[in-house]
């Protein structure tokens, strides 16, 4: 059981490693053969394909016989997971992913407001309320205020009691203030 938890410590590490060569352009449109890759990060095969099968699991990356691993346009990756929107985060400043981050939140917070102001409990709407009192006094720019910000839009998200919202809203809308 402890072997298995570091072995996919290690896949992680070593995926983390790859997409962060990939969104920094490291390795530019295809990545290198799976034995240079494993000796590049002192990995087994085993665990290098393992990592590799999770990038190709988020169409990150596309396998094509005599060509190699084609890393895929990140428009075409699967959004809907927090280490993909965490990962095209650490890309270089993208204004039209951006721009459909916040059209996302715009979508999303309004419902979630809606909600969590029907279901939320007694004790989630308190906690709305001071998180937001916190955030109205602190302009953009100053110190806390990304920290005050995920926090109200987080104690919304939550109090909506909605699983995907929470899921996945409340990355995008967390994120989305950090640009």
């Amino acid at each position: 059981m402890e072997q298995a938890n570091k072995d996919r410590s290690l896949v992680s590490k070593v995926m983390d490693g790859l997409v962060t060569g990939i969104v920094e352009e490291k390795y530019g449109a295809i990545l290198p053969p799976q034995d240079v890759l494993s000796k590049e990060f002192d990995v087994s095969r085993t665990v290098m394909r393992e990592a590799l099968s999770m990038l190709l699991a988020r169409d990150m990356l596309d396998v094509r016989p005599k060509i190699g691993t084609r890393i895929r346009p990140m428009s075409d990756w699967r959004m809907i997971d927090e280490d993909v929107v965490n990962w095209r985060f650490r890309a270089k400043p993208d204004p039209v992913f951006l721009r459909d981050v916040i059209e996302f939140r715009i979508l999303i917070e309004p419902r979630a407001s809606a909600q969590a102001a029907s279901r939320g409990s007694a004790a989630d709407i308190a906690g709305v309320r001071d998180a937001f009192e916190a955030f109205k006094v602190i302009r953009p720019g100053e110190p806390g205020y990304q920290e005050a910000d995920e926090l109200f839009h987080t104690r919304i998200v939550v109090a909506s009691g909605n699983q995907f919202f929470q899921a996945d809203g409340g990355d995008y809308s967390r994120r989305a203030v950090d640009r």
